[in-house]
């Protein structure tokens, strides 16, 4: 499998591979190289890329003969100019829908093979492509421990490993599944390649595309904002633990089986329906409606036993590592309904000057 050799459409399709890395380095460009004229196209079609995810949620893909290198050199180039925005909303967004993009064009690849080898390469997963067996569903054979390393990212129940078939320490999976689970590791290698600083200086002629960008980022984030909470709750009266939660599950980031419970259970609490709460969990990509509106029914006391769920403590908070700069911005509140309680309070009282005036 280690000999694999990706076409230039490849590369194109798939840019985050070792092989369109070597290809970019083996050119010899600096970030400056791109401000020359005749790399234009690159260059808007970077920015193009961050727009895309930004606007729609995806990156496109237009198989063109002839614009591979466009399409190649453009990921990187548009890492870049993310790094340079340094905001965490964007790098999220962006690595998500450079995700989804690669989900799609994953699903549809022809050569099993060439999935297998993407991913050990690119994620240095232990996985092959099976021999077609005559009634079998499954097509890759995946390492568990790799496995485990995307799979809890997922909400859907099917990604448990109690509900994988598991042989000689491999977890059997069809193409489609397959596909989602390399796509996912792609997300979080490309997020993690957006942390830090950019190392690299970008050229002033730059300015009017970052530019662009911020303002794109801006009527993003707005748009998020106005797609909140109903207004009779208070969403500035969160604590910094349910913000964090919240704003993160709107970027699309996956939430953890305890954190999708904590954030549930607290908004259930303050005043928001079954059917909002639904909605704002179906957002994700890989949601099932059906599961979610029965697992938040049963957190409401709808389901079950009847029992209506709050939030854990703070203190189990903390240890699920969910807890904000360590309780430091809550004072001595142990809980966050009380947290939520007193801010609202706070925020519906008139001001003192109000009050000596009534």
């Amino acid at each position: 499998m280690s000999t694999w050799l990706l076409s230039k459409s490849d590369l194109a399709k798939y840019p985050f591979a070792e092989e369109a890395a070597r290809y970019v380095e083996s050119l010899g460009f600096m970030l400056a190289d791109f401000d020359r004229p005749e790399y234009a196209t690159v260059l808007d079609r970077a920015e193009q890329r961050i727009t895309e995810a930004l606007r729609f949620g995806a990156v496109s893909y237009r198989e063109e003969p002839g614009r591979e290198d466009v399409e190649i050199l453009s990921f990187p180039l548009s890492v870049a100019l993310v790094k340079a925005l340094n905001d965490s909303f964007l790098r999220r967004r962006y690595a998500l829908s450079e995700s989804k993009r690669l989900d799609g064009l994953l699903a549809k690849e022809p050569d099993l093979g060439k999935i297998a080898y993407l991913a050990s390469s690119f994620l240095g997963w232990r996985v092959d492509a099976l021999k077609p067996s005559p009634g079998s569903i499954y097509e890759y054979a995946v390492h568990f421990v790799d496995y485990l390393k995307v799979a809890p990212s997922f909400q859907d129940e099917k990604w448990k490993l109690v509900n994988r078939p598991v042989q000689a320490a491999r977890v059997y999976l069809g193409r489609e599944d397959m596909a989602r689970l390399v796509a996912e590791g792609a997300r979080l290698k490309v997020e993690r390649r957006l942390e830090g600083a950019l190392d690299a200086q970008i050229p002033a002629s730059f300015r009017p595309r970052l530019e662009r960008l911020v303002a794109v980022l801006a009527t993003r984030r707005a748009q998020f904002q106005a797609e909140e909470l109903p207004k009779t709750v208070v969403t500035g009266a969160f604590p910094p633990c349910i913000r964090q939660l919240y704003d993160g599950l709107l970027v699309g980031k996956h939430l953890s089986h305890v954190a999708r419970f904590t954030l549930t259970s607290f908004l259930l609490n303050v005043g928001m329906s079954t059917e909002e709460v639904t909605r704002l969990f179906t957002r994700s990509p890989d949601a099932d409606q059906r599961m979610t509106r029965y697992q938040v029914e049963h957190i409401a006391g709808r389901r079950g036993s009847g029992t209506r769920y709050t939030p854990p403590n703070c203190g189990t908070l903390k240890t699920h590592g969910l807890c904000v700069d360590d309780g430091a911005h809550c004072g001595s509140v142990r809980h966050a309904l009380t947290y939520y309680k007193r801010a609202a309070r706070t925020r519906a009282a008139p001001p003192p000057q109000a009050q000596a005036k009534a």
